[in-house]
């Protein structure tokens, strides 16, 4: 099997490092952090989806300063807001998330690091590092809702094969306004009614 993180570990290393002495909350999302749990994804990252809380940006902001493509700023389109901010780790692109909030016909979702994910991330290590890595469960309902197959599918493949954290699961649905519809599709894909 091919290893689509090959260009991601020293970016990723380096990161590590570099924010290891700051005591906020992140994790990484996206392809990478997928990759990392084990999700059979067909492609390699594009970049590097670092995801945290809006009120530590400022600390991400001096300790990456020299890394910065792109200062912080609120970001808004019909379906995302965000505070979004973009760095270059040697040849790897990274984007700095937070406050997500998606919002399609489905409904509401808002992604809480602090409060609601971090206390579920997985961790993997990279050499000498840890990593700390969205939830599965966040990444099925935010790839389900941008109806990206390509992503949703082998996610809760990989979901099913390990189990789902009922406790966070219970939690990403009482905490944001999706429809029952939405939910009900998103159990289903994980093995929840079978």
């Amino acid at each position: 099997m091919v290893d689509h993180l090959t260009d991601v570990y020293r970016p990723l290393l380096r990161l590590c490092q570099r924010l290891k002495s700051l005591d906020v909350p992140w994790l990484v999302g996206g392809s990478t952090g997928c990759l990392l749990q084990k999700v059979r994804l067909e492609r390699k990252p594009n970049d590097l989806d670092i995801y945290t809380d809006h009120i530590y940006l400022d600390h991400f902001q001096h300790t990456l300063e020299d890394w910065s493509l792109e200062d912080a700023y609120y970001s808004e389109t019909e379906q995302y807001r965000s505070y979004l901010s973009r760095y270059q780790i040697h040849s790897l692109e990274a984007e700095l998330v937070a406050n997500l909030s998606v919002c399609t016909e489905d409904g509401q979702y808002d992604v809480d690091v602090c409060g609601l994910l971090a206390p579920f991330a997985p961790t993997v290590d990279i050499l000498t590092e840890s990593v700390q890595l969205m939830p599965l469960e966040h990444e099925l309902v935010f790839n389900l809702l941008r109806n990206r197959e390509d992503r949703y599918a082998p996610i809760a493949t990989a979901i099913k094969h390990r189990g789902v954290h009922r406790s966070l699961w219970q939690q990403l649905q009482e905490r944001n306004t999706l429809s029952e519809e939405f939910w009900n599709r998103a159990s289903a894909l994980i093995g929840l009614f079978e």
